[in-house]
């Protein structure tokens, strides 16, 4: 498999590739507030389109994730922000590969494969707080919690009150961000348990 930029002993890490946006639509539908709408070819033809371009944006760096022995489709993990001095990391797995340790894996490699290419030794992790699977991960491999954040920073907030008077936007003011901060490279010492 040509691209590869890590490995560990059930992954392989590579660049994203022109026929991956089949895999990419997958993985955004399934988090996707409009994957309740009608789905005819127009609208999938136009979702396509659009998830790719924004995998595409200036400043993120995607890599698919792909189970070693069986080739599938696992999810991808990216940075984002690559311009700034503390780029963002996001991952994303299908749920039918969530729970397997998978998540870890590909984190640990991916970060450390990042720090060494790119002499980055900081990463930004925003997770909302819900979501405590991932924060479970990245708390275990030593990513400190800093605060709590909005979805919508304050410099907009006055901005879209004014545009949308009307509107109910209490829950997008909420600070349910959790923001950390993960230093590279992740050493084993650094995970607190075992690594799944």
């Amino acid at each position: 498999m040509s691209n590869v930029i890590a490995t560990t002993d059930r992954l392989l890490l590579r660049t994203m590739e022109d026929g991956d946006q089949d895999f990419i639509c997958q993985l955004y539908q399934k988090t996707s507030r409009l994957s309740t709408l009608q789905q005819d070819k127009e609208y999938m033809a136009l979702y396509r389109s659009a998830c790719w371009e924004e995998v595409n944006r200036p400043g993120v760096f995607n890599v698919m994730l792909i189970l070693k022995g069986t080739n599938e489709f696992v999810g991808k993990i990216c940075m984002q922000q690559t311009e700034l001095n503390l780029p963002e990391i996001g991952i994303s797995i299908l749920d039918k590969f969530q729970n397997m340790g998978l998540g870890t894996q590909s984190v640990i490699a991916f970060c450390n494969w990042y720090s060494a290419e790119n002499k980055c030794y900081e990463v930004r992790v925003r997770i909302r707080e819900e979501n405590t699977h991932s924060a479970s991960l990245f708390e275990k491999i030593g990513a400190e919690k800093m605060r709590s954040v909005s979805l919508i920073p304050e410099s907009l907030r006055n901005v879209i009150i004014e545009r949308l008077p009307e509107a109910e936007l209490a829950g997008l003011f909420q600070k349910n961000i959790r923001d950390y901060r993960l230093r590279l490279p992740i050493h084993t010492k650094q995970i607190k348990n075992e690594v799944e």
